[in-house]
């Protein structure tokens, strides 16, 4: 009895955190939030994320993203031991590019300037 009680008390609790959090219900205007909360704005709103691979010789992997601002992403191989990390010049919304790599990896992960994750895309 005491551990369905606790099950229900805390299913409640976790319903009224939910819906008094400040996340927004509705799509916002993201220039009049600040950098971080905007990215993480645009990614739960409009944003894109791509990671496709192909075996040849070695794998070949083409990335693309929209509505991100981008400077970093990393590589990842299915045993998470090893990556592959490309920087860009500068930060980014929109881009794609291609790259041969040793091994095949199974998880892009898409970086801001501040090195905030912005979003998680599994490689096909």
């Amino acid at each position: 009895m005491f551990r369905i009680t606790n099950v229900v008390l805390s299913s409640a609790l976790t319903i009224l955190l939910a819906s008094c959090s400040e996340a927004p219900t509705s799509p916002v205007d993201t220039a009049d939030l600040p950098d971080g909360q905007r990215a993480v704005t645009a990614q739960a709103v409009v944003s894109s994320a791509v990671c496709t691979v192909s075996s040849t010789p070695e794998f070949t992997v083409a990335l693309s993203w929209s509505k991100l601002p981008v400077e970093h992403i990393v590589l990842w191989h299915s045993l998470l031991v090893r990556s592959y990390t490309h920087a860009l010049n500068h930060s980014t919304r929109n881009g794609s590019f291609t790259v041969q790599m040793e091994f095949e990896p199974v998880l892009a992960v898409f970086y801001n300037r501040e090195g905030v994750e912005l979003a998680r895309k599994s490689c096909s």
